[in-house]
């Protein structure tokens, strides 16, 4: 038979958020993470209008081996979009591309859940890339002109007359467009994260792990004068992302691992996006092959199956190929290098590494299946 709360009671009894004034509102927005990300990226779209009103026309002409620029009165709207949609200008298009994939990523991540981390991600890449838009947008121009006639001096001499002559500015619009991709980052890593609360053992588990990482990160063979080398620092990264999943192989590799040794590496954390949050947050992508790595225990099933072995392959040479990506961009925006040179740069140590790491973890993969086995992740 049920009593009748006492008004003591009622007052003693908690509130549950739900009852609260705001409770429900709060509820919702929890429930709608991929809603408003979709929002702030749609908005972000607006940035496109910045540099059509900020971006400069101008004609060049080719004498005697170099390019003549003069500023012109032409429509500023036209040659901003002739120069965005043109083929040769895919520098100042890439940032809209990466907005669109992750919106459209953000649209099913309220059916899958761990596709939040990879909005995030695509959401960051895209706010960085708007933050070098006057930059990239020259570049773009650059290449452009330097694919119709090559310049004497190379593509570096025609970005320093392209530069001196023509401004995109960082205007409001790209400035405005960056704000808000990483506000929608913000908003899909806080969804990613409040289903993967760490328990004592998943700490520790992942702390370590960044331990050793950041501790074979000195033991390396470096290549070239900025910063690339050969060394061992992502394979616990890779073990991270496998027994634990994508989004906290994310957090490891990019935010823990990721920032520490660009501090120590002490190349300045301008390098931090593409060679480091880029570069080692892509160890996340071996996380999304876990269940096919990892089988549940009962059956007649064996602990390792070929298929395994096939699943580790892929998703570190797709982790791997990530970090080429990243590396690659980070060479051409940070170094000025022309794209080829980026290319023949980071192929030289980057394939390397990511060979060797997926050897170890290949070999790891029966002691990983065991302890998966004895101490599953969540």
């Amino acid at each position: 038979m049920d009593e009748e709360m006492t008004a003591q009671e009622r007052e003693d009894e908690p509130i549950r958020q739900e009852d609260k004034p705001n409770g429900k509102v709060i509820e919702w927005l929890r429930n709608h993470y991929w809603l408003i990300a979709i929002v702030s990226g749609i908005i972000a779209l607006v940035g496109l209008f910045g540099p059509i009103v900020s971006g400069k026309a101008f004609t060049g002409e080719f004498i005697d081996g170099w390019w003549a620029f003069e500023r012109t009165g032409a429509d500023r709207a036209g040659v901003f979009l002739n120069g965005l949609f043109s083929p040769f200008n895919w520098t100042a298009l890439l940032p809209y591309m990466l907005l669109v994939v992750g919106i459209v990523i953000s649209c099913v991540s309220f059916k899958r859940h761990d596709l939040y981390i990879i909005a995030t991600f695509f959401y960051i890449v895209s706010g960085i890339f708007f933050l070098f838009g006057k930059h990239l947008y020259n570049l773009g121009l650059s290449l452009y002109y330097n694919s119709l006639n090559p310049v004497e001096g190379g593509a570096s001499s025609l970005i320093e007359d392209i530069a001196s002559t023509f401004s995109t500015k960082l205007s409001f619009g790209y400035t405005f467009s960056a704000i808000l991709s990483f506000v929608a980052a913000l908003i899909n890593f806080n969804a990613a994260t409040q289903k993967e609360a760490m328990n004592i053992r998943d700490l520790t588990e992942v702390a370590i792990f960044s331990a050793v990482a950041i501790g074979l990160q000195f033991i390396k063979i470096p290549i070239g004068v900025t910063g690339g080398s050969v060394n061992l620092g992502i394979v616990p990264l890779f073990m991270i992302a496998l027994r634990h999943g994508p989004i906290k192989g994310f957090i490891a590799g990019g935010l823990i691992y990721g920032l520490i040794t660009c501090i120590l590496d002490g190349y300045g954390l301008f390098t931090y996006p593409f060679d480091y949050l880029i570069g080692f947050g892509s160890v996340a992508i071996l996380g999304y092959f876990r269940k096919f790595v990892f089988l549940k225990p009962g059956g007649k099933r064996t602990l390792v199956p070929v298929s395994g072995f096939i699943w580790i392959a892929l998703g570190v040479t797709l982790g791997t190929a990530v970090r080429f990506i990243g590396s690659t961009l980070s060479s051409i925006v940070n170094y000025g290098y022309p794209f080829g040179a980026a290319l023949a740069y980071n192929s030289i140590y980057i394939p390397v590494t990511g060979a060797i790491a997926l050897g170890i973890t290949e070999a790891l993969y029966m002691p990983l299946a065991i302890l998966n086995r004895r101490f599953p992740a969540k």
